[in-house]
């Protein structure tokens, strides 16, 4: 008996971290997936912007800002097709949906462990199968920051409850 009650607990510590991990890279990659969005179109526009015929006119009588005009343009356009191109932005969306998605299952394990609608050896294997796929998730494409990194862990751990302002 004593030897179940410590698998238990261990089952049910793992899962409540596996949930918290999974919760904190869902809020921390969703907001990487804003930024980039929100960066992509920033460059996107300017580029447009600044390449366009119209303002390129505005300075015909002023040569030098004409051709630094040009210049912006041109350094935009590669910033932009370096750092914000469309498979970029797929990758981290793609693993926002994941580590949401992930978050979900761990969630809805969670509650189904918690209110004991399911049997322990059902959670261990549901919660096994969980992990394999997170580990599947390969982030090596992106640099985490860890100040982001902290605040997507801080605005889970105030969402629980296990830690005020």
């Amino acid at each position: 008996m004593q030897a179940e009650v410590i698998v238990n607990s261990q089952a049910k510590e793992d899962l409540w971290n596996a949930l918290l991990d999974a919760e904190m890279n869902d809020v921390y990659w969703s907001h990487e997936a804003q930024r980039h969005g929100s960066r992509d179109r920033v460059l996107a526009a300017t580029a447009a912007i600044v390449s366009s015929g119209t303002v390129l006119a505005l300075f015909a009588s002023f040569p030098n800002v004409g051709k630094a005009v040009v210049l912006l343009s041109s350094v935009v356009s590669i910033i932009h097709a370096a750092f914000f191109h469309t498979g970029r932005l797929k990758q981290v969306a793609i693993l926002a949906a994941r580590w949401r998605e992930l978050a979900i299952e761990y969630r809805s394990l969670w509650s189904s462990f918690r209110n004991k609608d399911i049997a322990e050896s059902k959670v261990w294997s549901n919660s096994q199968s969980i992990s394999r796929r997170e580990k599947s998730i390969d982030e090596s494409a992106f640099r985490v920051n860890e100040g982001r990194l902290r605040m997507a862990q801080d605005q889970v751990l105030i969402a629980r409850g296990l830690k005020h302002e």
